[in-house]
């Protein structure tokens, strides 16, 4: 038998599409030491169709990408602005699908705080996809679900990282009228390992998380925070620089190895369309910057444009020009830098308390953050 070979581990994004695919569910994802889920084949029951390499969208060709059209936008509904990352386009988007008779997949946190990919075909449903969420998802059967209900010829809204949308459009292998997809500008995922350590070390005297917020606005849309919901007590909130796990997420300490050397940047997006924070709205559109969320739509195909035409009933929406809104949103085409200390941080974590690991690492920051907020104390004092 021809021993099958996928791509590279280090470019493998975990995207299902191989595991999808198999005709002989020979295929397993298995997790590795750094909580990485990874194709595992079982070569006793493999029948060297090749089909897992042909649909793998790593190894697949890619075209350049042409420029696309780009739109900022806010949900009417200030309260489900509120609730949103950004400007809660995403949601709107999905009412639209739903209120059709349609399904809407995206990654929601199950019982035990695992990241995973679900479908939604209700509308009280949708705030479980609500919403960014800083850890690499598991797209299990979601792949194979939206297949069923696209041939059922249900409208379909899926969402994902731009290596998942990859990946379902090349486990798909066709075009389909009533499919929709929706990417981020994505600056990379996070090992679930760091994810489940981090939550230990806030699951103390056997309080469980039942809700998490990664960019809860309490301090403004910019210096997002997040928070923690237990099933008793009080709730835990911290910003973005002071929060251990968000630190380390946005210092690119734990994630994923293909995402340093992203294949999905600088090609041809798979998606349809692209949703992003609008940063730098404050100097592009000054009149919107009033710290509530904005987001960034990017244009990739007539579908995309469709959809958006739907739900303009419920957005506020200006065209804008991409070049210059992408000046600040520099991910859609770099590739975060792999940190020396990467292997380092998540041998501690696996090892260790997440604080103290972070802590052993970076004492000298943390020195210095204890002292900058002591100064915040006096001056606040002197005042």
């Amino acid at each position: 038998m021809e021993k099958i070979e996928l791509c590279e581990r280090n470019n493998c994004t975990g995207c299902f599409a191989c595991f999808s695919a198999c005709p002989a569910a020979c295929i397993a994802m298995k997790e590795d030491k750094e909580g990485f889920l990874y194709p595992v084949i079982d070569e006793t029951r493999c029948l060297s169709c090749g089909l897992c390499r042909k649909v793998c969208p790593v190894l697949s060709e890619k075209k350049k990408a042409s420029s696309p059209a780009a739109k900022a936008s806010y949900a009417k509904d200030e309260t489900l602005r509120e609730e949103s990352s950004s400007g809660g386009v995403f949601s709107v988007l999905a009412e639209s699908v739903l209120e059709r008779g349609g399904v809407v997949f995206g990654a929601a946190f199950n019982e035990g705080m695992e990241l995973c990919h679900v479908a939604v075909e209700k509308m009280e449903d949708l705030a479980l996809l609500r919403g960014s969420k800083y850890v690499q998802s598991r797209i299990g059967d979601a792949f194979s679900l939206a297949k069923r209900y696209l041939e059922q010829g249900r409208g379909v809204l899926f969402s994902g990282t731009p290596c998942q949308i990859g990946g379902l459009k090349s486990f798909l292998n066709r075009e389909y009228d009533n499919l929709i997809t929706v990417d981020v500008i994505c600056h990379g995922v996070p090992s679930p390992l760091a994810w489940a350590q981090y939550l230990r070390s806030r699951e103390k005297k056997g309080r469980k998380v039942k809700k998490v917020s990664f960019r809860h606005k309490k301090l403004g849309w910019k210096k997002y925070g997040i928070r923690l919901d237990f099933q008793k007590g009080k709730p835990y909130f911290a910003p973005l620089d002071r929060d251990p796990y968000l630190r380390g997420f946005l210092a690119d300490l734990y994630l994923r190895p293909s995402c340093y050397a992203c294949s999905c940047k600088g090609n041809a997006p798979a998606a349809d369309l692209t949703l992003a924070d609008f940063w730098g709205v404050e100097k592009i559109l000054p009149q919107w910057n009033d710290d509530r969320g904005v987001s960034l739509i990017l244009v990739h195909s007539e579908q995309g444009k469709a959809l958006l035409e739907k739900s303009c009933g419920k957005r506020i929406t200006v065209d804008i020009d991409a070049e210059k809104a992408l000046r600040y949103n520099g991910a859609y085409y770099a590739s975060p830098s792999k940190p020396q200390a990467r292997e380092k941080v998540l041998k501690l974590i696996s090892e260790t308390d997440f604080d103290r690991a972070i802590r052993r690492l970076y004492p000298r920051k943390t020195l210095l953050q204890r002292a900058f907020r002591k100064l915040l104390r006096l001056f606040g004092k002197s005042r």
